[in-house]
């Protein structure tokens, strides 16, 4: 902000977009420059066209103490690609969750697919283009199968680096 005496303020704005955006418990987070920055849920609402990704409380605070990890940043980056390769009217994924808590270096990444009844667990680290034919093929088996909708419980899904397995 500057002031030019006697009438005039000149107010400069940089206005960026996240990388990605993060949610645990009442808290919501911005990611720039590798780094969770906590944010004002109205700001938030800015962003609403970025995916989001839910996160723990306590890899939350990691995050914030010690910067945002290589594999996070890869999970940010696979639900930004999926997205963008879904397009804006295919929003088949409405809820990401992110757990760094798992055996493996990936962690777990949970897609909810409300429309398909479906919870796509990711258990592998794995590129864009598989998780996305995996939509593709609980989509095309979702249209297949006329009772596929209609027991109103969740179709639950594993998706390794080669292989997909549906749960019982």
């Amino acid at each position: 902000v500057k002031f030019n005496l006697p009438n005039t303020m000149i107010i400069e704005l940089s206005l960026f977009t996240p990388e990605a955006l993060a949610f645990c418990e009442n808290s919501f987070f911005i990611v720039k420059n590798n780094k969770l920055i906590q944010c004002e849920k109205s700001d938030f609402k800015a962003y609403e066209d970025l995916p989001i990704v839910e996160i723990s409380r306590s890899y939350a605070d990691y995050l914030i103490s010690f910067g945002v990890d290589a594999t996070f940043l890869s999970v940010l980056k696979l639900i930004s690609d999926i997205s963008l390769q879904l397009g804006s009217n295919h929003n088949l994924i409405t809820k990401v969750k992110y757990d760094n808590n798992n055996t493996n270096s990936f962690g777990l990444m949970v897609l909810e697919i409300s429309s398909l009844n479906t919870i796509l667990s990711v258990r592998d680290e794995c590129d864009t283009n598989q998780i996305i034919e995996a939509v593709k093929l609980i989509e095309k088996k979702s249209q297949e199968d006329s009772t596929y909708l209609l027991t109103g419980a969740f179709h639950k899904y594993d998706i390794y680096k080669h292989a997909l397995v549906k749960r019982k």
